[in-house]
């Protein structure tokens, strides 16, 4: 008996000893890199939905900072914002109506709100993927903004 006690004793002080071992360590969470914008933002492109749910919203500033969900994501050259705010304004983005929106929104696709704001005007417009009466413009806008994105992030 007093040996069978002695042989469970041993088996629970190891098996305490071997059980620390065998769980994970923490891994921590990286904390994103937040930055208190000094400039304005100049363009704004939210883009949600399609089949993953994604709710993205992309700021860029007039100093180049560009933020995802309020964190800093990038940065470009400020000439690049201002050439992408001419871009736009060049694409007559400020002339088009203030949605684009299908009869019928249905399935997975991706809606785009996309501000624009210069002085002190303001502009923004509505879409969906594949709305028929959307213009040329209202897209090239949207791949102008997209390609900056791209851009900043090589």
């Amino acid at each position: 008996m007093k040996r069978t006690t002695i042989l469970l004793a041993l088996v629970l002080l190891l098996a305490g000893l071997a059980l620390p071992a065998c769980t994970t360590a923490a891994t921590p969470t990286p904390t994103p890199t937040t930055t208190t914008p000094t400039g304005m933002v100049v363009v704004r492109l939210q883009q949600s939905g399609g089949i993953a749910g994604l709710n993205d919203d992309w700021a860029i500033y007039d100093d180049g900072l560009i933020t995802l969900n309020g964190s800093e994501n990038q940065r470009v050259a400020p000439e690049k914002v201002a050439a992408l705010q001419q871009q736009l304004v060049d694409l007559g983005f400020n002339d088009l109506d203030a949605s684009y929106l299908p009869a019928d929104p249905c399935c997975d696709r991706f809606t785009y709100v996309i501000t624009l704001h210069i002085g002190d005007q303001t502009h923004t417009v509505t879409t969906i993927d594949e709305t028929p009466d959307a213009p040329p413009a209202l897209w090239q806008s949207l791949q102008a903004i997209l390609d900056l994105l791209a851009l900043a992030s090589e």
